[in-house]
């Protein structure tokens, strides 16, 4: 007969046993690592923070079910699996080491970093996907992706989700490698600095598809509000859908967005799709200090439209470049072109010793009216450097209001061979970052091109941001792709003829001619 006593007895020594294994499993707040590696769909209560998983063996979903206010909350994997970790439910709210630093984890719920050292990408290879309403929300410090050797590290955002950087700057490319994908949702850069590029040699890539980009102003010495490539590395920014934008309500300061910072050895913006508005700021293409060999291109291509208030072009260092490719879209200005630099209000006075200017390709200048202003003069001057027509031509937009002035230092049809095509022959694999693209050999010169990056992290094209010219039928012209990160891709260039390019001048407003197109 059994035992009731007995019974009871070991019922609840099993039940004490399976208590204190769930103790040390859920209750330690620094546990080695997460709870579990296998796969499957679990509740999570915020005992363990440190929730990297060794040897994970599928896809894990973490339900919070309450809100969380907790320290040190370190999601993602110790080593390289192709499993994700995916938050989901209540929100999660991080006071102290804010990291994911390896691995791969999904965020559909809002999480709060508001302690220090908000790091992505610290220790190996790391992915963070804001999705389905999932958020990450940045209160202090500021946000690195890419952080420590070896890390490479990329934030992906869907539609609907939230990046917000709230006091800091937002960094990709900081220490190592980082990127932002952006395919929707909403992005917010407040009172800091959006930016690729931190440390030398280390590159920073941001690439937008859709959803919208918000940079407010800085209330911070430095008037920065973007910085595309800095510290010796290779940086750029590729719109192709939704908009990037720092326009607010009311006209205010001018702050600075720069393209090519300090010794960065080259920098692009590519827009071929969605809107880049700038219209409050200043646009620095070229900005390297004291530091010489920078190249710093800007291109508005496809269905691109480009919006801003006052461009400088190749303003500091010297045997710098700084060009504008008008190859399709639209770019307007509202202040005209400027050689000059500025510390704070005080103009230091134009640069001699660098390269700079516009070539249409294509593409639409509009010399548009500045609201903050009377002014109703629009100036392609002889700050905007060489003005460079190639063979699919241009237009200059001058609005009603605006009586346009043409006085370029030199305006004319590009002499020549250029390059017309790069043909991708192999589309290499690895790249975190999208790969710098040089064009050597032959006796032309100022060919550059951009590479257009694929999700699966391969090439997708090359594509010709300015063909160039000078060069002969014959020459050989060789077309390197290098990377902080991926490698294999190859590519071959073809030349053509540079003749029939024709500028046209169109809208209402007058335009002034001073100098003659050959």
């Amino acid at each position: 007969m059994n035992n009731p006593r007995k019974q009871f007895a070991a019922a609840t020594g099993a039940a004490l046993t399976m208590l204190a294994a769930l103790v040390c499993t859920l209750a330690l707040p620094f546990a080695a690592h997460a709870v579990r590696s296998d796969g499957g769909e679990f509740n999570y209560g915020g005992a363990v923070t440190d929730m990297r998983t060794t040897g994970q063996t599928g896809d894990q979903i973490w339900n919070v079910l309450n809100p969380l206010s907790i320290q040190s909350f370190w999601p993602g994997q110790t080593d390289d699996v192709p499993y994700w970790q995916i938050y989901r439910g209540e929100s999660i709210t991080d006071s102290g080491q804010c990291h994911v630093e390896r691995g791969n984890v999904v965020f559909e719920n809002a999480v709060k970093w508001a302690g220090t050292h908000n790091y992505i990408g610290t220790t190996g290879p790391t992915k963070l996907i804001l999705r389905n309403g999932g958020s990450l929300t940045v209160t202090k410090e500021h946000l690195r992706i890419g952080q420590a050797n070896p890390a490479t590290a990329t934030v992906f955002l869907e539609e609907p989700s939230a990046l917000k950087m709230l006091g800091g700057n937002l960094i990709a490319g900081n220490i190592r490698p980082g990127a932002i994908w952006m395919d929707g949702g909403t992005m917010v850069v407040s009172n800091g600095i959006f930016k690729t590029g931190s440390t030398a040699g280390q590159d920073g890539y941001i690439r937008i598809n859709g959803g919208e980009v918000s940079i407010w102003p800085s209330t911070q010495q430095n008037p920065d509000i973007m910085n595309i490539g800095s510290a010796n590395n290779y940086g750029s920014l590729h719109i192709s859908g939704g908009k990037l934008s720092s326009r607010r309500p009311e006209p205010s300061v001018a702050m600075y967005a720069k393209l090519g910072i300090s010794d960065s050895q080259a920098t692009d913006i590519y827009i071929d799709g969605g809107l880049f508005d700038l219209w409050n700021e200043r646009f620095g293409i070229g900005y390297w200090g004291n530091y010489p060999n920078g190249r710093a291109t800007f291109t508005v291509d496809g269905d691109g439209h480009a919006i801003v208030y006052l461009t400088f072009i190749a303003t500091k260092g010297s045997g710098n470049t700084g060009r504008i490719n008008l190859n399709g879209g639209r770019f307007e200005c509202s202040s005209g072109f400027n050689d000059h630099y500025y510390e704070g209000t005080a103009d230091k006075g134009a640069n001699t010793g660098n390269s700079r200017g516009v070539n249409f390709d294509g593409g639409t200048l509009a010399l548009v009216r500045d609201p903050r202003s009377t002014a109703s003069v629009g100036k392609l001057g002889p700050s905007a450097g060489n003005i460079v027509v190639y063979p699919k031509g241009g237009t200059i937009d001058v609005p009603s209001d605006i009586d346009g002035v043409v006085s370029a230092a030199t305006l004319r049809k590009a002499t020549g061979y250029g390059v017309s095509e790069i043909t991708l022959t192999n589309p290499g694999s690895g790249y975190v970052t999208a790969p710098k693209v040089t064009i050597t050999g032959g006796v032309g010169s100022n060919a550059t091109a951009y590479a257009i990056l694929n999700k699966d992290r391969t090439l997708e094209k090359i594509v010709v941001t300015c063909r160039g010219e000078g060069y002969a039928a014959n020459d050989s012209v060789a077309v390197t792709i290098s990377s902080a990160t991926g490698s294999g891709a190859t590519a071959t260039a073809t030349l053509a003829s540079n003749a029939g390019g024709v500028l046209r001048k169109t809208g209402l407003g007058t335009w002034h001619q001073q100098t003659r197109d050959n």
